[in-house]
């Protein structure tokens, strides 16, 4: 009877430890450059829409008055049919050099976008080249993407 009842406690709590492991969450953690006043100054979070159109870019911060972020608000129309990417890329980075701790873009696109142009979006707003002193490198844009619900 007592190796009955240690086998069935085992069986429960393997079989607790498993459902447990089976469930897709993450855990928000505490950032210690993230939580004082004057980075949530220096962070706004970008909002791009993709669509036939071109591309909607709109902005969105804790301490930025309304006036401000409208002052960032761009639309980039369609250029020769294609998507401006370098437009954008040209956009966001001036952003980011203006609030130098942003880093998430929320990606929204309408019915209809191509994956391709979801994912050359994505690639724009990642990083971009910047010549310092002669010098040719490689700087984080918005390298923290956020794919919007109800994106296809």
């Amino acid at each position: 009877m007592d190796i009955l009842s240690n086998l069935l406690f085992f069986l429960l709590a393997c079989f607790g430890a498993t459902i447990v492991m089976g469930i897709n969450a993450t855990v928000p953690v505490q950032s210690a450059d993230k939580n004082d006043v004057a980075a949530t100054k220096q962070t706004v979070t970008a909002t791009l829409s993709v669509g036939a159109q071109g591309f909607d870019v709109t902005f969105s911060g804790q301490s930025q008055s309304a006036d401000e972020l409208e002052k960032l608000h761009r639309k980039f129309p369609l250029k020769d049919g294609e998507l401006d990417f370098a437009a954008l890329t040209a956009h966001l980075l001036s952003v980011k050099e203006k609030y130098p701790r942003s880093d998430t873009m929320i990606l929204a696109s309408e019915s209809g976008t191509k994956y391709d142009a979801m994912i050359k979006t994505m690639d724009a707003a990642r990083e971009a080249e910047v010549t310092v002193s002669g010098r040719s490198r490689i700087v984080p844009v918005f390298p923290t993407v956020v794919v919007a619900a109800g994106s296809k």
